[in-house]
């Protein structure tokens, strides 16, 4: 994570379709069958996402282009977080949990604006 700064996003429970701050930090929660926020929009370039577990089994993030993967954090226990530092060109993207088979239900739309 060299040279990326982590701050917090504001990015609460159900609400909709946050943008990412200049620092390029993206909070997101993961529990069972679900993902918060929502959706996601932000702008290409380099982001971290902070995923922390809120649930009782073991989660991690997918971030696919299409259906093809692009990206994917480690596992991410109860109670802890993981942090996956990528660069995102512009697109449309998912994010998903899909940790020893368990696909989340619920497929949350990533929208990568072009700078």
């Amino acid at each position: 994570m060299a040279g990326v700064a982590v701050a917090a996003m504001v990015a609460g429970c159900g609400s909709g379709a946050p943008l990412a701050t200049a620092q390029r930090s993206i909070q997101i929660a993961v529990l069972e069958y679900r993902i918060d926020p929502t959706s996601v929009t932000t702008s290409a370039g380099i982001h971290t996402f902070v995923v922390h577990n809120y649930g009782i089994l073991a989660h991690n993030l997918v971030i696919t282009h299409g259906t093809a993967p692009f990206a994917h954090s480690q596992p991410v226990y109860p109670g802890s977080t993981a942090y996956l530092t990528i660069d995102l060109p512009a697109g449309r993207y998912t994010l998903k949990s899909d940790i020893n088979n368990q696909v989340i239900a619920m497929n949350v739309p990533l929208f990568v604006l072009p700078r």
